[in-house]
């Protein structure tokens, strides 16, 4: 969710109007903040190399490596240029979380996220300065092409556990000059006490890493996009404090900048080293993963993973749809060299991987569509082939805190135990959530056969009106007699047949509702006859 707070003068009506629907459609799409239930057992045995529990130091029991739960968001801002009547630069950085309830587990954890994240906002304005400054000085000479410059961070979580918590960002910094310049961080934490780690933490023996990078780069990346004269023995241990590198469930993976080993018009190289291919490079600590488990990853740049099980690494490329007309491009997905390209039109899109306790790995693709909505794309890629199963019309639950104008999305680190958002047009429209575990099929499994509307609305009875009570678990009660005057609170639906209120007295009541031709009524009478305060989108 995309936080606008672009701030314009009095004249400039067009991005006006652009900042007034931002912020209705982040009202609609706003969900309250949410506890997880009870993370589900599983009987299944995971299928990675190496184990899943840890001995306590003090008790010698073993304790199960578990998933820590995320969320992620962003913010934007934008420099308007009067006298050529557009967006000359913009900002957007990212900020994070854990988990209300990981923040207690975690404290340490949580505060060196947070002063991450405030490193990351403070140098990403410093830039952002810079590039408005070229926007004021940098005439417009040619009002077709006008120059635009950008300063832009998003963050991806990579990997989120008991063990290990790390992260990726990416971005442009375009402030001035012949290009912009792309760059690649990573982020990696000791979950237990919060410290950041450095390479040497975590890799055991310097020239065994030295060999595997060599041989991972020779193996994905054709030498013909590398420089010719490259010893890359001599960059690594020239540059073994400064290099981009981040661990996940299945290696450790090391990015390079722009000119760090190839020519700019090569873009960006990265590898990964796998756990299994080498336990003895890295720290023991390190090597122990959950079962399930989901990974982030960004588009356009290769992802690698042993998606069949087979013991090999496969290459995992997904990129978003571009272009337009002639020049358009269709998203794709491109496992070891073979395609999957489909037409979708949509440009925004947030790939992840999400690995089953079977062993099974599913790719979820989410997309934005352009009322601001998502949904998720899902494949099979446990064959070792692109297998398209559905489209899911329902995207990351959202962590609103208004006060504090904190606006956030849950991340999916866990299969067995996320939240997704479902638009809903009973009783009006809303957001309304629910715990989702994914399937044997790959599909999400919904775990109610409701939503928990996301943001509360209070409605007033018009009429008077029998209703049903219902206990939290949906069973009826007992019936009852609602007056005209009386108010609730908009809880939950399932969709389709039924809205559930909420009482002053902590009552919940069950309204049935009809649908004929588009047009919603209550016991054969209109919607908006019975309910006051009822609310649509625009």
């Amino acid at each position: 969710m995309i936080f606008e707070q672009c701030y314009l003068k009095k004249k400039r009506r067009k991005i006006g109007l652009i900042a007034i629907l931002a912020v209705t459609a982040l009202l609609l799409t706003s969900c309250g903040k949410a506890e997880l239930t009870d993370k589900t057992k599983s009987d299944s045995e995971g299928t990675t190399s190496f184990a899943d529990t840890t001995s306590d130091p003090d008790t010698g029991e073993q304790k199960a490596v578990t998933t820590l739960n995320a969320e992620t968001g962003h913010f934007y801002d934008c420099y308007w240029d009067n006298a050529s009547e557009r967006i000359a630069a913009s900002i957007t950085y990212p900020y994070m979380h854990l988990s209300e309830e990981d923040r207690k587990t975690y404290p340490k954890l949580e505060q060196a996220l947070v002063t991450l994240m405030q490193e990351r906002k403070e140098s990403r304005q410093e830039l952002y300065e810079e590039a408005v400054r070229s926007a004021k000085e940098t005439p417009v000479a040619d009002p077709e092409h006008p120059p635009f410059y950008e300063v832009k961070e998003k963050v991806t979580v990579r990997r989120a556990d008991s063990r290990v918590f790390s992260l990726i960002l990416e971005g442009v910094a375009d402030t001035g000059g012949t290009h912009g310049q792309p760059y690649t961080i990573g982020a990696v934490f000791d979950t237990e006490i919060g410290e950041r780690l450095k390479l040497t933490d975590v890799v055991t023996h310097e020239g065994l890493f030295f060999d595997s990078v060599q041989e991972q780069l020779e193996a994905f990346w054709d030498k013909d996009y590398l420089y010719e004269d490259l010893n890359l023995v001599r960059f690594l241990q020239e540059n073994l404090d400064n290099l981009a590198w981040v661990l996940d469930y299945y290696g450790l993976s090391i990015y390079f900048q722009p000119y760090d080993i190839a020519p700019y018009a090569s873009g960006v190289q990265n590898i990964t080293i796998p756990f299994a291919s080498y336990p003895e490079l890295i720290n023991e600590k390190y090597l122990e993963v959950p079962k399930s488990y989901g990974i982030e990853f960004t588009e356009e740049k290769p992802f690698f993973f042993d998606v069949d099980g087979d013991e090999k690494t496969d290459s995992l490329t997904v990129s978003a749809a571009k272009g337009a007309d002639d020049n358009y491009e269709a998203q794709t997905v491109t496992l070891n060299g073979e395609s999957f390209k489909e037409d979708t039109g949509i440009y925004i899109i947030e790939p992840m991987l999400l690995h089953t306790a079977d062993g099974k790995n599913y790719l979820y693709i989410g997309q934005q569509y352009p009322d601001d909505r998502w949904v998720f794309e899902v494949f099979d890629l446990s064959k070792g082939t692109i297998e398209r199963k559905d489209i899911i019309y329902s995207g990351r639950h959202n962590i609103i805190d208004y006060e504090k104008e904190y606006f956030a999305r849950q991340v999916l680190s866990d299969p067995d135990n996320f939240l997704l958002d479902t638009y809903t047009q009973m009783l009006g429209t809303a957001y309304g959530y629910d715990s989702y575990r994914v399937g044997a099929d790959g599909l999400p499994v919904q775990e109610h056969s409701w939503y928990t509307i996301c943001s509360e609305t209070e409605i007033t009875l018009l009429k008077d009106l029998t209703v049903s009570v219902v206990g939290e678990d949906g069973k009826e009660v007992e019936s009852t007699e609602l007056k005209s005057g009386d108010k609730a609170l908009y809880y939950r639906t399932d969709g389709e047949n039924w809205a559930d209120l909420k009482l002053s007295d902590g009552k919940i009541v069950r309204v049935n509702l009809n649908n004929k031709d588009g047009e919603w009524t209550v016991d054969g009478k209109m919607l908006e006859e019975v309910f006051d305060g009822v609310k649509y989108g625009e």
